[in-house]
């Protein structure tokens, strides 16, 4: 007797955005700032993977308190923590962050050059 579904999970190793900031890679020799491509570019490339349950570093990442209350609320429900775009939606909140700390990071002047 096995599972009818096989669940696929995704865990995402949240970015510090200090470690984005214009400063800080310009410190490390980035001055085209190209570590803000390589982080797009990677939530782009797992963004449409087939993913089940999506596991956050945080338990506000995907409401972990919020779906086990719904869980021990209705036992024989659905279960909460199987959500087929919670991951997507969660890489597009990422994506849309990044993209409005680099526009802001962008209109800061260099303090290295």
């Amino acid at each position: 007797e096995g599972a009818s579904h096989l669940a696929r999970r995704g865990k995402n190793a949240e970015a510090f955005l200090i470690t984005l900031k214009k400063e800080y890679l310009e410190e490390i020799g980035d001055f085209e700032c190209r570590t803000w491509d390589t982080y797009r570019n990677s939530l782009a490339r797992v963004r449409d993977q087939k993913v089940d349950i999506m596991l956050g570093n945080h338990c506000n990442n995907n409401d972990t308190l919020g779906r086990r209350k719904r869980e021990i609320e209705n036992p024989e429900g659905p279960n909460p923590f199987i959500d087929e775009n919670g991951w997507r939606e969660y890489l597009d909140q990422k994506a849309e962050e990044l993209e409005a700390f680099t526009k802001k990071e962008s209109s800061n002047i260099s303090h290295i050059r």
